[in-house]
């Protein structure tokens, strides 16, 4: 399965994104001239930034989806947005660890929600109902 975060610095992410991290909401910053694809390696064209910049720039850049979760599309690829301010916050994710919502609240992206755990104490929280169990097992 292919980890588009692996192509995404935290750098980038915080020129993409504007993110607050107290109300865990996030919002598309202009794209400007001569940015790069980051999977792709290409520069984007100059009539994409305008369409871009026309209908999404200063717009909020996630969505909840079916599960409850806050996506969104960068390039043709899907985001989490727990991943995402986690990236852009501390700048790595971890190859073998996941972004837990404290709260079990998956919409909840403010950065004080969020934890990187690993997959088993991921699963541990979930089916415990995710809330507060696993406040002393957290990893950076």
């Amino acid at each position: 399965m292919r980890d588009p975060y692996q192509h995404l610095s935290k750098m980038y992410l915080q020129r993409v994104f504007d993110y607050n991290q107290k109300t865990g909401g996030f919002t598309w910053k202009t794209k400007l001239q001569g940015e790069i694809n980051p999977f792709t390696g290409k520069e984007l064209s100059v009539g994409y930034l305008i369409r871009f910049n026309k209908q999404y720039a200063g717009k909020e850049a996630f969505t909840s989806n079916q599960r409850g979760y806050k996506v969104c599309s960068l390039h043709g690829e899907q985001l989490l947005a727990h991943r995402v301010a986690y990236k852009i916050v501390y700048g790595t994710l971890g190859a073998d660890k996941h972004v837990d919502h404290i709260n079990g609240n998956k919409s909840d992206n403010r950065i004080v929600n969020l934890r990187l755990v690993t997959q088993e104490d991921n699963l541990i929280a979930f089916h415990r109902g995710n809330v507060g169990h696993l406040e002393h097992r957290t990893y950076e």
